[in-house]
């Protein structure tokens, strides 16, 4: 029921008024990963399965905004500034986040699903 709900305004969100007055889809919206951590921290769970779970919901709005027709998504998903974070929860990020990236790229992840292109930007270096 929730997740529906939360579906629904999040196409209402999206959808705005044209010059035409009709109601229309943007192209391109972007999100910015945050809170993983206070959530976990409020469903006494560890910090790192709040950034996994704060993942698996990424992906569900990803496809809810390909199902309201939008065409480009992009996702903010680690700052500059999260390095300042200990050198274990770096680590521990880095490797969800490598092992994630693994999982969209397989078979039956969200590019062959729903047929969209991956991409990650940013200096890999600092990985």
């Amino acid at each position: 029921m929730w997740l529906g709900l939360l579906r629904k305004c999040l196409g209402l969100l999206l959808t705005r008024a044209s010059s035409s007055g009709e109601a229309s889809m943007p192209q391109h919206v972007a999100f910015i990963m945050d809170g993983n951590r206070r959530f976990a921290n409020l469903q006494h769970i560890g910090k790192l399965d709040g950034h996994s779970m704060g993942y698996s919901k990424m992906v569900e709005v990803i496809h809810w905004c390909l199902d309201l027709g939008v065409q480009y998504v992009s996702v903010y998903a680690f700052s500059i500034d999260n390095f300042q974070r200990s050198h274990d929860e770096v680590s521990a990020l880095m490797q969800l986040a490598e092992s994630k990236y693994k999982e969209l790229a397989q078979e039956e992840g969200l590019p062959e699903q729903e047929g969209v292109e991956v991409r990650i930007l940013g200096d890999l270096d600092l990985a």
